[in-house]
């Protein structure tokens, strides 16, 4: 674990989409009440956003494996575990 875990943890953080983890991004928008514009237009509405700040909470998974330790997550452990059920 970090040893500035707490300072970090309130730390603003800001998710422009560049293809990976749009989910993240289209969630915040919604979150927001943002419009989530088409495709071409939504990286604009999350740099927009960035402008004018909405601070909601993010919950982060701590997973403990066998073969990579303990990892802090946001999404990926809960896709999956749906794509493995």
């Amino acid at each position: 674990m970090r040893k500035d875990r707490d300072r970090a943890l309130k730390l603003p953080l800001c998710h422009i989409p560049g293809g990976t983890s749009n989910a993240l991004a289209a969630a915040i928008c919604y979150a927001c009440n943002e419009p989530f514009s088409p495709r071409d237009l939504f990286v604009v509405e999350c740099c927009l956003m960035v402008t004018r700040p909405h601070y909601i909470p993010l919950r982060l998974y701590v997973v403990d494996t066998q073969h990579d330790g303990t990892r802090s997550m946001f999404m990926s452990a809960t896709w999956g575990l749906i794509a493995d059920i």
